[in-house]
């Protein structure tokens, strides 16, 4: 028996090549892995694409939003719509959101608490 391993104390070789089983914590986190990993190789492909601004002439500049309105004359006259401003920062302009004297309460109400900006 000169030729063979030698067999540690108290061991089993069967017991030495059986693998333990993982925790499921070893799981999850491997599979986050995972994820996180074909996430970037998504994104560095251009399947998924992250929005960025851009000024080409293609882009939309006015979105019309149609909006239940009442039969009344003076309220088709005034159509309710939308315009972009710009996309970053996002700034929007609401054509025809309040009416003439809604925009004069609003005034009114904040006339107390009003002060002049220092914002140049």
């Amino acid at each position: 028996m000169e030729g063979s391993l030698p067999l540690h104390k108290g061991r089993n070789v069967r017991g030495i090549l059986r693998r333990r089983s993982s925790s499921p914590w070893t799981v999850v986190l491997g599979i986050l892995l995972m994820l996180s990993m074909s996430l970037l190789i998504l994104l560095s492909l251009g399947i998924f694409s992250i929005p960025i601004s851009s000024d080409s002439p293609g882009d939309i500049q006015h979105i019309e939003i149609k909006l239940p309105t009442q039969k009344h004359e003076e309220l088709e006259e005034k159509r309710k719509w939308t315009e972009i401003l710009s996309w970053e920062p996002r700034a929007f302009l609401y054509h025809n959101f309040l009416s003439k004297e809604e925009c004069n309460h609003l005034i009114e109400l904040a006339k107390p608490r009003m002060k002049m900006s220092t914002v140049v």
